[in-house]
Parts: C-alpha cells; sequence; structure tokens
C-alpha cells in the first residue's frame, strides 16, 4: 500500500501504550500500526489530529479491523473535516464558540466535553422544530452518549424540502456524540460507544415518498460515524 509512510522523526504509539490507554490487547498491535501507518507522534501527547489511541480504535472497527481501509477511512475523514466546515456548523448548532480551529479540530481540553446543541442561529432554530435527532441530556453509566432518533414524531415534508441544512445538523450531531464519546474513552481508559434508540412510532404510508431522504441522512450515522 502506498501513500501512508510515517512522518519523518515520528514515534507512534506502541502496543503497550495503546493498551495503556484502554484499547484491547487483541487490538492493540493494529492500533499501533495505523499510528505507524499514518505517521503519529505518540512522544509529543497530542490527541489531535483525532491520534489518541481509542479514537484510532474507532477507525479499525468501523472498517472491520482492516488497516489499509482505516487508513483510507481515517485520511479521507480529517480531510472532509476541514473542507466542510465542520467548525462552522458546530459553531451555528452549539452553544461554544470557535471550539474548533479551521481544520475540524478541537483546539481545548479533550478530556471534557461541555458543547451543547442551541438555537442561537435560524439553521439551527429551523432544526430544533423539524429535526428528528438528538441525544438526552444526561449520560449512560460510562459517560456514553444516548441517541434518540424519533422518525415517527419527524415533519418529513419539511425535512425534504431542508435536507441540506437538515444533513448539516445531523453532521454536528453525530461529531457531538462522538467526542462525548472520545472524552468518555479517555477518562475510563476503554473505548465507550455511544447507545442509539430509534423511535419509530407514527411511522406510517405517508413517510414513502420521503425514503431517500430519510436513508441519505440516516446513512451518515450507519457508515460513517465513529460515535
Amino acid at each position: 500500500m502506498s501513500g501512508f509512510a510515517p512522518a519523518a522523526g515520528t514515534t507512534p504509539w506502541t502496543a503497550a501504550e495503546a493498551v495503556a490507554a484502554g484499547v484491547p490487547q487483541e487490538d492493540s498491535e493494529l492500533v499501533s500500526q495505523l499510528a505507524a501507518r499514518l505517521g503519529l507522534d505518540a512522544t509529543k501527547n497530542a490527541l489531535e489530529p483525532m491520534s489518541d489511541p481509542t479514537t484510532l480504535l474507532r477507525f479499525l472497527n468501523a472498517r472491520d479491523k482492516d488497516l489499509d481501509k482505516a487508513c483510507t477511512m481515517y485520511t479521507e475523514t480529517m480531510a472532509w473535516r476541514g473542507s466542510s466546515g465542520l467548525a462552522k456548523k458546530m459553531n451555528d448548532h452549539g452553544t461554544i464558540p470557535d471550539l474548533y480551529g479551521a481544520d475540524g479540530m478541537q483546539k481545548t481540553d479533550l478530556s471534557s466535553w461541555a458543547w451543547k446543541r442551541a438555537t442561537s442561529t435560524p439553521d439551527a432554530a429551523l432544526v430544533q422544530r423539524f429535526g428528528f435527532f438528538g441525544r438526552l441530556g444526561r449520560l449512560g453509566p460510562d459517560d456514553e452518549a444516548i441517541i434518540i432518533w424519533r422518525l415517527g414524531a419527524a415533519d418529513l415534508k419539511t425535512t425534504g424540502h431542508h435536507e441540506d441544512k437538515i444533513l448539516e445538523a445531523f453532521n454536528a450531531h453525530m461529531e457531538d456524540c462522538m467526542q462525548v464519546g472520545r472524552a468518555a474513552s479517555l477518562k475510563h481508559k476503554k473505548l465507550v460507544r455511544s447507545r442509539l434508540v430509534i423511535d419509530l412510532n407514527g411511522i406510517g404510508l405517508s413517510a414513502i415518498p420521503y425514503l431517500s431522504v430519510i436513508r441519505k441522512i440516516l446513512g451518515l450515522g450507519k457508515t460513517e460515524s465513529l460515535a
């Protein structure tokens, strides 16, 4: 495989360091190999760009422990975080301004997560009114996010008319849930994943014209989520 040579002079996470950070023993060598291929330097104790061991494990899990595919996913994700305007999305839909840099990486302490969904912009207010996704204010036993998708209560017609704005808010929603789990993983020194509850109560034939929109939005959470 080409394109993933370590940066000169870097020292990636060792398998033992990955285990100490909460990675299961059986996955530790893969995490170390992924860090090496991506040129991530553990000696700097840097957790960005998304380089802490349990976050690297998320990429491996998302690609069924395939190292090459996890490398590709990581590289594409880092590029997307900068090019998609993630920083603006988090500003528009949340309570903490300037939490992210232009590269889509956090600028503050990653061991805690205080961002909350807010309605300070017109787009955020629209999503608050018509969106069907969110998370509970309280966390689970391991400080994990509890995600609620209430498809049955959604105004699918309006969602379809504002698809782009809903998608941007959904990006912010999934980033929020992932960062909740990331902070919990750092705190508890183990991989902490979100819990997802999908409420289909009220879904009927009227949803059929909007199935493509639903698939597009939920596909972001199913196929590319690190939460």
